[in-house]
């Protein structure tokens, strides 16, 4: 006799993930524009930018989201 309320093993279907594909375009134009809004925001509320901070970690910030850009746009096969 079985219990109407239970599941068994079998009724139990595996979960299907999809695999959504990431705009890697939009993704790094969010973030460059979320970087360039926080600094607006840091200049608005009375703090001083030090632009030789700028200078040395603005070239290091742009090639880390192209490095991003190109990792996330390689496909992956399997």
């Amino acid at each position: 006799m079985t219990m109407p309320h239970l599941v068994r093993p079998d009724d139990i279907r595996p979960v299907r993930r999809s695999r959504r594909r990431i705009d890697v375009s939009s993704l790094i134009w969010g973030l460059l524009f979320l970087t360039i809004a926080a600094a607006a925001l840091w200049i608005a509320t009375g703090h001083e930018l030090r632009w030789a901070f700028v200078r040395v970690a603005a070239p290091v910030y742009l090639v880390c989201l192209g490095i991003l850009g190109v990792v996330l746009s390689r496909r992956h096969h399997r």
